[in-house]
Order: structure tokens, then sequence, then C-alpha cells
């Protein structure tokens, strides 16, 4: 016999703010900041270099953290069980609150998924307001590449 937990989707319309301001912005999750225009416009030359063929030109780019708001409801069948918030693909660190309730455990990796156990907040059958503050600054300086030109050469991307 298998048994397979129950998944609620929190894909769709997200509130975003970031931290350099208090606009609050609609965006697609999944997705990105980037994929929403959301951000300073990126204003390089694009040179015909290792660099620039091997990395995708953004549009906009984002640094700091930025906060997305959702609100949802728990179906009331949940109330006995194990409530796990998982977010794959998250650079840097993670944080998230219910209904302005931070969860005590913050994550940080940019390899494996962040889990949250969300049991002790989560009230089955309640409209609730999920907020997860994601920091992708620039806190491994070396392997973030901040530049406000692409390198000429790969003598300039070894330093």
């Amino acid at each position: 016999m298998v048994l397979r937990a129950q998944q609620l989707s929190l894909n769709g319309t997200w509130q975003a703010t970031l931290d350099s301001n208090d606009k609050k912005y609609a965006v697609s999750l999944p997705g990105t900041l980037d994929d929403a225009g959301v951000g300073n416009p990126v204003k390089l030359t694009p040179e015909l270099n290792m660099a620039t063929l091997a990395h995708l030109m953004r549009k906009v780019q984002y640094t700091g953290k930025a906060y997305y708001s959702k609100t949802f409801t728990v179906p009331l069948s949940w109330a006995p069980k194990k409530i796990e918030l998982v977010l794959a693909r998250v650079i840097w660190k993670s944080s998230v609150w219910i209904d302005k309730k931070q969860i005590t455990t913050m994550q940080e990796s940019l390899v494996t998924p962040h889990s949250f156990d969300l049991t002790d907040y989560i009230i089955p059958g309640k409209k609730q307001m999920i907020t997860i503050c994601i920091d992708n600054s620039n806190i491994y300086p070396g392997i973030n590449v901040y530049a406000s030109r692409y390198p000429r050469g790969s003598e300039e991307m070894a330093h």
C-alpha cells in the first residue's frame, strides 16, 4: 500500500515587496522577479565573448530581500496532519511568516530545498496569510557576480 501526501498548490499571483522600497508588485509564482520585470534595469552592453555566451542576459535584476505574500486556506481534513512548506531552487536564504507570526526556522542553501514545518501555525479551514522572504543578498562574494560590465576575457573571469 502506498500513502501519498496531499498537496495544496500555492502557484499563482502573489504580492511582492522589495526591501529597497514599499511598492507592491503582482508576480506569478513559480517564477522570478526578473520574469515579472521587477528590479533595476540592466544597462550593460553585451559583448561577444565567453562571459556573455555562457550566461543569459537579464533585463532587470534585484539583489536583497523580497517578500512574497498570499492568502490561502488549508482543507479542514488536514487538521490532524503535519503540514510542511517546501521551497525549491531558492537562492540563499528564506524565512516564512503565517499571519505575521514568524516560523522559528530560517533556511539557507542553494542546492537543497528549503523546508518549513507549519503544523503549529496553520488552522485548517481558516483563511490565512503566508509571507515568504527570499534574501539573495551577496552574502558569498565570489559566487554571485556583480559588475558594471561583463569581463572582457578569461583572465578577468578568473579574478
